[in-house]
């Protein structure tokens, strides 16, 4: 009777491991399929087995999901998702497909992992997050995806910002349409108008203003746009800021008026704007 049990025993034991291996070969396979961008293998291991895990993990935490997206095989990408596969996984460097993607380059990848809810906040085990990777490598549209979905720079930069820096009217004017806040402030305390002042994008400045921009807005350091234009000497810039009723009389954190910085700098012109427009040696 005991001889009975025992060899009962080993022979659940068995199958059990020749299931458990048949399942990791299917496994396996998914993810060589999803690595070479066999689609009808892919879709033939989907069909045929039901209960295979499209989130299993091989020894590097790498899933065919992130597999096929440093491969690249963007219909790949889209049938593990619609099976089930989790865009936010995390492999034992901590970097999901969205980072994988972005450091990679693939606009195409990046913008359809954010279609499928991917997390653009989610940082790698050295501290990087999509838009941080993308801003080191310049990569200006994946930029621009990443934060028209919410992610901000480690200042706290929005897209709008970025837009406002850079002068891409036709983004700035999307992202307006679509409601952001005009008047967002970065960790330093400054908004879209300031960036755009700063770098005289009258363009820009002229849409934001429209848009309801606070043109008195301060930072941290209680400078407002106009002072920011002056200390950049944007002569057409000041301009734009007094039409749209800057005050003048504002003083930075270090007591200067933009009048005064006007005075220190040599800029003479300005200066003689900022009297017209009733400020006060």
């Amino acid at each position: 009777m005991k001889f009975r049990f025992v060899q009962y025993f080993l022979i659940v034991v068995a199958i059990l491991l020749i299931a458990g291996c048949a399942l990791n070969s299917e496994v396996l396979r998914l993810k060589h399929a999803a690595v070479n961008g066999d689609i009808i293998l892919v879709r033939q291991l989907l069909a045929e087995h039901g209960d295979i895990n499209v989130n299993a993990q091989d020894k590097n935490g790498n899933t065919a999901l992130m597999h096929a997206t440093s491969s690249g095989e963007i219909k790949i990408v889209r049938i593990l998702l619609s099976a089930g596969a989790d865009v936010n996984a995390k492999n034992k460097r901590r970097n999901t497909a969205l980072t994988i993607a972005t450091r990679q380059g693939n606009v195409n990848m990046v913008d359809t992992l954010i279609n499928a809810g991917a997390d653009v906040s989610m940082k790698n085990k050295g501290g990087f997050t999509a838009l941080r990777i993308a801003a080191e490598n310049s990569q200006a549209e994946i930029i621009r995806m990443l934060m028209a979905a919410g992610a901000v720079d480690k200042l706290g930069r929005t897209a709008l910002m970025f837009a406002a820096l850079s002068g891409d009217y036709a983004t700035a004017n999307n992202l307006l349409i679509d409601g952001v806040d005009v008047n967002a402030k970065d960790k330093l305390g400054n908004s879209a108008l300031m960036h755009a002042a700063s770098n005289g994008r009258i363009k820009i400045v002229n849409i934001l203003l429209r848009t309801g921009a606070n043109v008195n807005a301060k930072n941290k350091r209680r400078s407002t746009s106009l002072i920011i234009a002056v200390r950049f000497e944007h002569v057409a810039m000041v301009e734009t800021l007094l039409s749209a009723g800057a005050d003048v009389s504002v003083k930075d954190m270090s007591g200067n008026t933009a009048l005064k910085i006007a005075e220190v700098n040599g800029q003479k012109k300005i200066a003689r704007m900022l009297l017209k427009a009733g400020a006060i040696n």
